[in-house]
Formats: C-alpha cells, sequence, structure tokens
C-alpha cells in the first residue's frame, strides 16, 4: 500500500489521494529506474477518482511569485528516510513558494504532479480557500507498508 500526507510550515499534516498514476510513478522509479522529476504546486479543485492537470485550477506560473517547485527524484529531491509504526516513508525537501504578492488564484490544495500527469492531491487545507501572499514551506511524505 502507498499513501502520502502534505506537511505545514507549522508541522500540521494534511493527507491527500494518491493517484493510480502517481503509485505506477513510484514503481516505475524504483524498478525501471524512470526518475522523471515531480514538481509540488498550490490549486483549487475538489479531489476525485478523475483528476488531471486541465481539471486544476492553479495560480497563473511567475504572477507575483508563483511558481511550482521541483522535487528531483533521488537523494536531494528525498532527502529523508524513516520508519513510523511498522511503514517506511520517505520525505522531501523543504519545499519553499515564494510570494512576492498575492497569488491571483485562492487555492485550497496542493499537488505533486510530473508535469503531465496529478501524481496527488491533498485534502482541503486549513481555513479553506486562501489567498497565498507570503512564502510558505511545505514537505511532502509518501508511506510504504
Amino acid at each position: 500500500m502507498i499513501r502520502g500526507e502534505y506537511i505545514l510550515e507549522d508541522g500540521e499534516v494534511v493527507p491527500n489521494q494518491f493517484t493510480t498514476l502517481g503509485m505506477q510513478a513510484v514503481v516505475k522509479s524504483a524498478f525501471w529506474g524512470e526518475n522523471k522529476p515531480w514538481w509540488m504546486g498550490y490549486c483549487a479543485r475538489n479531489p476525485g477518482d478523475v483528476v488531471t492537470m486541465d481539471s486544476l485550477l492553479e495560480p497563473t506560473i511567475g504572477v507575483n511569485g508563483y511558481e511550482r517547485q521541483l522535487i528531483t527524484m533521488d537523494k536531494p529531491g528525498w532527502p529523508k528516510l524513516g520508519l513510523i509504526n511498522g511503514e517506511t516513508w520517505i520525505e522531501t525537501r523543504v519545499v519553499n513558494f515564494p510570494a512576492t504578492g498575492a497569488y491571483d488564484v485562492q487555492v485550497n490544495r496542493l499537488f505533486l504532479t510530473d508535469g503531465d500527469n496529478v501524481m496527488s492531491i491533498s485534502s482541503a487545507l486549513p481555513g479553506g480557500l486562501q489567498t497565498i501572499s507570503t512564502p510558505t514551506l511545505r514537505r511532502y511524505r509518501l508511506f510504504f507498508r
């Protein structure tokens, strides 16, 4: 079983929906050496069984500092490894979302993408729709059982 969670700067954990394509990408990375990088981003969307890049309402890239943040599929991108209650986990580096002003879309979720497909989409962030206007730090932890 594969599951994941987003970790906010205050340590609060936000569960997620890990897509079938996301699970397949993890397996391909582990066994076939396909190490396509992933990006973390913000969006406004309710998760569902079919989540596509076109179905995400994402802030405009380049407006007020918004950019998807690169997570390489290697030790610098995923530097922490551990075990909790019998589950092995691996965690991304701290991801910094700079903001030079308010993003042009209010967001309520985080997502991971390989650029073409959605790998994971978070549950709703605490506080509902948010205007991100200051830098935020995020991490992603992936569990294997």
